[in-house]
């Protein structure tokens, strides 16, 4: 079902959901905070990959979202709230390093992010979540 682009998307997905989450994860697990400490470098890669992938799955997945959802309904459902997430995720994961490279100015950094961290650990959940679901989707074909 998917092919080479929607697993780096949904693998780029389980990733910045887990940075988002990376604060809860630390208070309840110190290793696994300690884990994703030290691979934290690589979060804004990873949210500039998602955006991509995010944008490239989401122009793939026009065409037939009509079909999906009228098909596989709950599937069509979390494709486009991964989708949607993907995006929104890519955006928080990959601002610090725009900043960075000097393509955002601090006034907008802390504008995004001030807009976005209110819905950061949802976002995280739903990255999580659907990425999750599709992985088995691709690996298992249930139908519904």
């Amino acid at each position: 079902m998917w092919t080479w682009n929607g697993w780096i998307f949904l693998v780029a997905l389980l990733l910045a959901g887990i940075f988002a989450l990376a604060e809860l994860i630390a208070k309840k697990n110190k290793e696994a905070g300690e884990l994703i400490e030290k691979v934290s470098s690589y979060q804004g890669y990873v949210g500039i990959g998602l955006i991509v992938f995010s944008v490239w799955n989401l122009i793939l997945t026009l065409d037939g979202i009509g079909i999906l959802l009228q098909v596989f309904p709950l599937s069509g459902i979390v494709m486009i709230a991964a989708l949607v997430a993907g995006i929104l995720l890519g955006i928080f994961e990959s601002i610090d390093l725009f900043k960075s490279w000097k393509l955002l100015k601090e006034e907008a950094v802390d504008k995004v992010k001030g807009k976005l961290a209110v819905i950061k650990i949802p976002l995280g959940f739903v990255g999580i979540i659907s990425s999750l679901y599709l992985m088995l989707w691709g690996v298992v074909m249930w139908t519904f």
